[in-house]
């Protein structure tokens, strides 16, 4: 914990009160100064943060490091509804690294709006690499999450000492660049690779970072600043006590960060065992793709298909003359596989819809696909404006004259003709997106959702409880579909393999938990964050009420 309760601040203003200026900011960094001049400013620049961190001495001295970060994720374009604010969900993460050996460890437990909790651990150690799911209590032999240099490129960005370490090795190649203003402060700044470094005028550690980020609304990179507004003393060092993650072309920061837990030179080998209570993962048991068998088609019941590779999974129906598609997610190149994949089955009948079951970014990017093959996109009406958005980013806009909507204004839409049903049903209070969409498929007594629960099963059995999402959506089931639960034989998730009755009745019956470092402790997916004084609206019903700059 920390040597320290007295925060040293970085800046002279605190971040949130300067970020009312917001749009005052301006961000300048031209291209590396030239000549001796420029190398020996740099140089300056690297000896005053060493020396502001707590000296060259103290800092060759971190063999290893254990920290842990809790705070909060700004959903953005992963909010309940689609314009600001943006949801904001707590997560954490604890990270150990032997920097000698390079071993590690990563835990923590990412989460999106609803209770939709993803808890993990990535091992690299004596017994190789290895990629836990920690609510499962599944294991992968294999880096799913990220390998060696993604972890020691991790603790070295959020933790600052390792990163000036770090420049002070490599300061042969580090070029100084134009300052840097930010919030009305010029920075000097250096640049190391694609990353520029940007050190306080005045306290001469480091005070933000800037790098770029795929942003897949925008189709492109865009900047994203990580800031070090204040700091703590621990051993004589200076580590960052808060870390803000900002984009300069979003009204919010995309995180907010607090330093919960520090150590310095600890034994991180009783964190790198493997847990004898977790069973072999069938396949990767965290993101869902690379499924050895790739991607696949299923006839699922006459005229209903399920296609994918249980990454993303997209739902086709046949009608007479056409086919409707359930789900947009994917990357438009996976999307396209899936479509050809399924065009042998499709009898040369058009695709006429797609339904994307919500507007995520994750979920809806498959529309540029599906508009360039002429799908009408059936949808309620307010998803238009970011789905224009998504659809817009690409081909200088171009698609645009091409997309084409139907609306849902009601409680849903029906599909039927002679071949059978597909019912769309909106589910308003959904609490993870407002009016998501599900679809009831009659003839095979199915329901085809998103981001309820995830699928990523990876073993035969049953090996977690269902959460307040899951509990919500079967009570939602209850009063909106023919005969409820007991009418339905199966839930088809867009991520991950089906779930039978009788596998959602035994998720139903028990707590959804995972197991967290460092101390080995179960702990609720529903209430963990309380333990650092976090919150989560999404599972209280409140809508959006925290505005960014408070």
């Amino acid at each position: 914990m920390y040597a320290s309760s007295d925060p040293i601040h970085s800046g002279p203003a605190p971040l949130g009160r300067a970020c009312r200026f917001i749009a005052l900011a301006v961000f300048i960094v031209t291209s590396p100064l030239a000549g001796d001049i420029a190398a020996d400013e740099a140089q300056r620049l690297i000896d005053a943060a060493l020396t502001a961190h707590g000296g060259r001495a103290r800092l060759e001295r971190i063999e290893s490091i254990a920290f842990e970060l809790a705070g909060y994720r700004i959903s953005r374009h992963q909010s309940r509804r689609t314009e600001p604010p943006w949801d904001r969900i707590p997560v954490r993460g604890f990270t150990a690294i032997d920097l000698k050996q390079g071993w590690s460890v990563r835990d923590g437990v990412g989460s999106y709006p609803g209770g939709l909790v993803f808890p993990y651990r990535s091992i690299i150690g004596p017994e190789g690499e290895w990629t836990l799911d920690t609510g499962q209590r599944t294991r992968f032999g294999g880096m799913v999450m990220a390998g060696a240099d993604a972890v020691q490129g991790y603790a070295t960005t959020m933790m600052t000492p390792l990163l000036v370490t770090e420049l002070a090795d490599r300061r042969d190649s580090l070029e100084l660049a134009e300052a840097t203003e930010l919030f009305g402060t010029r920075y000097p700044t250096v640049t190391d690779g694609e990353t520029d470094v940007l050190f306080h005028p005045v306290t001469h550690r480091v005070h933000a970072t800037r790098t770029r980020r795929w942003d897949m609304t925008r189709a492109g990179s865009i900047d994203m600043f990580r800031i070090y507004p204040e700091y703590r003393q621990h051993e004589g060092i200076a580590f960052p006590a808060a870390i803000f993650e900002y984009l300069p072309d979003e009204p919010a920061f995309t995180a907010d960060f607090r330093l919960t837990r520090l150590s310095l030179n600890p034994d991180i080998t009783p964190w790198l065992n493997l847990p004898g209570d977790f069973a072999d993962a069938v396949n990767n048991p965290h993101i869902g793709y690379g499924n050895p068998g790739g991607i696949q088609t299923r006839e699922i019941a006459d005229g209903v298909w399920l296609a994918g590779d249980h990454g993303t999974n997209v739902l086709y129906v046949e009608f007479d003359d056409y086919f409707v598609a359930m789900e947009a997610g994917g990357m438009p190149g996976y999307v396209k596989d899936v479509y050809e994949a399924m065009r042998p089955h499709m009898k040369d009948k058009p695709l006429r819809y797609i339904v994307p079951t919500h507007y995520h970014d994750d979920h809806a990017v498959g529309l540029r696909f599906y508009t360039r093959i002429g799908a009408t996109v059936l949808t309620t009406p307010g998803k238009a404006g970011y789905l224009r958005e998504l659809v817009g980013a690409v081909d200088d806009g171009a698609l645009l004259d091409e997309l084409r909507f139907e609306w849902i204004t009601g409680q849903g839409h029906r599909f039927e003709d002679d071949t059978g049903v597909l019912d769309v049903r909106v589910y308003a209070d959904a609490p993870h997106t407002e009016n998501l969409l599900v679809g009831w498929l009659p003839r095979a007594a199915a329901v085809f959702t998103a981001d309820i629960f995830v699928g990523w099963g990876t073993t035969p059995q049953i090996r977690q409880g269902g959460g307040f999402g899951l509990r919500h959506y079967a009570a939602w089931l209850e009063r909106t579909v023919e005969g409820g639960l007991d009418g339905i034989d199966w839930h088809l998730p867009a991520h991950g393999r089906p779930y039978s009755a009788n596998e959602i009745a035994a998720m139903l019956s028990r707590p959804r938990t995972f197991v967290t470092l460092p101390a080995g402790e179960v702990v609720n997916a529903d209430d963990w964050f309380q333990a650092y004084g976090l919150h989560d609206e999404t599972l209280s019903g409140r809508r959006n009420t925290w505005k960014p700059f408070d």
